[in-house]
């Protein structure tokens, strides 16, 4: 028991360190110029950041069991990452930055790769910020 405690403890930490790399251009007022965006040293830590992300879908206990069920693979979930940016998702709500938020934890994961194949993207992802906008990440999504 408090081994799985530990090991939840420590996936939340990587999960709030992924969310920091990845979502540090998308926080309300940060200023990104083309410089930015192009900066070898943040483009580095960035691939390290989603390295860490297919790491934790491989190897989680929290998330490894949903993505089998769904049939899914660490390539398809990364797709689904950029979807879920490019249509909306790439912001912070209530400290949480959305698309990794969604994609690594179990709640929002579940719901997502249950609904992702029969509703429009823009509706998954309007779902998926008034869910977080309404808390807590770990409660059943309604």
């Amino acid at each position: 028991m408090v081994i799985r405690l530990v090991k939840s403890f420590n996936h939340i930490k990587k999960v709030n360190k992924i969310s920091r790399i990845l979502g540090e251009n998308c926080r309300p007022g940060s200023h990104t110029s083309l410089h930015d965006l192009m900066d070898s040293k943040s483009e580095m830590l960035k691939k390290e950041a989603m390295q860490e992300m297919h790491n934790l879908w491989e190897s989680s206990h929290l998330l490894s069991p949903i993505i089998k069920k769904h049939g899914e693979t660490s390539e398809n979930l990364e797709k689904l990452y950029h979807l879920l940016m490019l249509n909306g998702a790439g912001q912070w709500i209530q400290g949480y930055f959305l698309p990794v938020t969604v994609l690594c934890l179990p709640v929002p994961l579940e719901y997502v790769l249950k609904n992702k194949d029969h509703t429009s993207m823009l509706d998954l992802c309007a779902k998926l910020v008034d869910y977080l906008d309404e808390g807590n990440p770990f409660l059943p999504i309604s």
